[in-house]
C-alpha cells in the first residue's frame, strides 16, 4: 500500500480546517469512504486525508458559523461572497465589533449561515450594471427586527447606507446631529461628501429639530435618486423616514 498504508478503516484523521473525519471504507487503491461528525459524507483520495485537506463544506470556517455550502456559488463570486463575510463577520467576530456595540445583539438567520442560500437571494436582487457597491441593509424595511435575513434585508446604495448610520452612542449624553458653540447650538453632518452647518440656535431642542427635518429631507432625496433600482418597499420604507424615530429606537 505504501504511502497510503496508514489509511485504515474506523480510525479518525484530522483535517487542517474541517476537524475530524473517520474513514468508514477503502475503495480501490487510492480513495476512500469518509464521513464527518455531522454526517457528511464523501469519497476522498487517500493522499488528501494524509494531507488533512479534506473539506467539509458544511462545517462553519467563518467566525464558527458561516459556512460555504455546497453549489454553484463559491469565494470567487465576489459580489456575493465579499457582502456574506462582512455581514458575519460584523455579528459574530468580536475582535472587529470591540467598537461596534450596536452589533452586540444583531444576529444573521441560519439559513443565511450557508453561503449558497445568501448568494442565491443576492444574485436575484443584485442588477451588476445598476447596483455597483450597494449594501445590504436590515433596519430599513423595520427597526424592530435585529437579525439579517430574506425577509428583513434590502440592497441600497452606500450612500444611503451612510446616511442611515446610527454612529453616535445613544449613552453618550450628545444628541445626534447637534454640536454647541460658545453656549448656543448648530447642526452639522454630511450630505453627499459636503458638511452641512446650521445657524446657531438659542436650545439644543431646536437645533435637534432642524436636524431630524434636514436629514428626512436628505434621505427622501436620495430615495427619489435611486428609485429607478431600490426595492419596492424599501423606497416606500425610506420616502417616508422618520430620524426621530430612526436615531430614538
Amino acid at each position: 500500500m505504501g504511502r497510503y498504508e496508514k489509511i485504515r478503516v474506523g480510525v479518525l484523521y484530522l483535517t487542517n480546517t474541517c476537524g475530524e473525519l473517520l474513514v468508514t471504507e477503502l475503495i480501490g487503491e487510492n480513495k476512500a469512504k469518509v464521513v464527518f461528525p455531522d454526517g457528511y459524507t464523501k469519497v476522498v483520495q487517500k493522499i488528501n486525508i494524509i494531507k488533512g485537506c479534506v473539506r467539509n463544506p458544511y462545517y462553519p470556517t467563518l467566525c464558527g458559523i458561516g459556512y460555504s455550502g455546497e453549489g454553484k456559488y463559491s469565494s470567487l463570486n465576489k459580489d456575493a461572497y465579499l457582502r456574506w463575510k462582512g455581514m458575519i463577520q460584523r455579528c459574530y467576530d468580536n475582535n472587529r465589533n470591540h467598537n461596534q456595540k450596536c452589533y452586540e445583539r444583531v444576529a444573521v438567520c441560519e439559513e443565511w449561515h450557508n453561503f449558497q442560500n445568501f448568494a442565491e437571494w443576492f444574485y436575484e436582487k443584485y442588477d451588476f450594471k445598476l447596483m455597483k457597491n450597494w449594501c445590504i441593509d436590515k433596519d430599513i424595511l423595520s427597526l424592530e427586527h435585529k437579525v439579517y435575513s430574506p425577509e428583513t434585508c434590502c440592497l441600497v446604495p452606500l450612500i444611503i447606507n451612510n446616511a442611515l448610520v446610527k454612529n453616535q452612542n445613544k449613552n453618550s449624553g450628545k444628541t445626534i446631529g447637534v454640536k454647541a458653540r460658545r453656549g448656543r447650538y448648530y447642526v452639522s453632518f454630511y450630505k453627499k461628501g459636503e458638511k452641512f452647518i446650521s445657524e446657531l440656535y438659542a436650545t439644543e431642542k431646536e437645533a435637534y429639530e432642524l436636524f431630524c427635518y434636514e436629514k428626512d429631507k436628505y434621505i427622501i432625496e436620495l430615495a427619489e435618486e435611486y428609485k429607478y433600482a431600490l426595492d419596492t418597499k424599501a423606497y416606500t420604507k425610506l420616502k417616508s423616514h422618520s430620524t426621530k424615530i430612526y436615531f430614538e429606537s
